[in-house]
């Protein structure tokens, strides 16, 4: 497990960047709880971020979407979501300690290629592909064991 640090400085994330030490997920993102669908972040640079995130064994929703003998499995919004809150990270880690937060505005060409179930650990890649003011777009994948199960285009603005 990496170490982890607090962002206090651009220095201090120059240094992750360097080290490999990342600050914990609870301070790039407000969610918490239950929505917090980001473990850790395991590698980010200016244009690429990529976290894990190990889906509970018994999520809030496994007693009802696609019960036995289909599933559960975990809904693709959640997956969307785990996307967005990676991408989120990396416009806090990418922008510094004064960064806004993001907020999910649009998804585009969202693709879903195989479930995924509770106990699984999907590895959450996003990648920048345009925009440095307020409006930023990424292309995010979630894989489980090197398998492609979701990708989409999406739209975050950094909040005032």
């Amino acid at each position: 497990m990496p170490r982890q640090i607090e962002i206090t400085s651009p220095s201090a994330i120059a240094h992750a960047l360097i080290v490999g030490s990342f600050p914990p997920v609870t301070q790039l993102l407000p969610h918490r709880g239950i929505m917090l669908l980001v473990d850790q972040v395991e590698f980010y640079d200016e244009n690429v971020i990529t976290a894990t995130y190990r889906v509970p064994s018994e999520p809030f929703w496994a007693a009802g979407h696609f019960p036995p003998p289909v599933g559960p499995i975990m809904r693709g919004v959640d997956i969307i979501e785990a996307m967005a809150q990676t991408a989120g990270c990396h416009v806090k880690l990418t922008t510094g300690k004064e960064a806004k937060s993001g907020v999910l505005v649009g998804v585009d060409g969202a693709r879903f290629s195989s479930k995924v179930l509770p106990g699984d650990t999907l590895t959450i890649m996003a990648m920048h592909l345009r925009g440095n003011g307020r409006l930023r777009v990424y292309h995010a994948t979630a894989m489980r064991e090197s398998k492609t199960v979701a990708q989409s285009n999406l739209k975050i603005v950094l909040t005032s």
